[in-house]
């Protein structure tokens, strides 16, 4: 449905098999660009960072995409 551009249905249904307590680092990261697609970046910035904590293959996407979001800290 994302890929199709279908975003808020999508955001629906990801947010349904999360629920029932999947914890798979891909389906994080795909629930994590829904969020921020549907505009809720707060949503984005958990899913990523559940996804960048399991710490599997699909973990390091989840830790860039949460990189990109992050502000850089500003040095003095």
């Amino acid at each position: 449905m994302h890929v199709s551009g279908r975003d808020e249905e999508a955001r629906k249904q990801i947010d349904m098999a999360l629920e029932v307590g999947i914890r798979d680092a891909k389906l994080l990261r795909h629930a994590g660009e829904i969020a921020l697609k549907t505009g809720d970046r707060a949503a984005a910035e958990r899913y990523l960072s559940q996804s960048a904590e399991l710490n599997t293959v699909g973990s390091d996407q989840a830790r860039s995409m949460l990189a990109a979001l992050t502000p850089a800290t500003v040095q003095r």
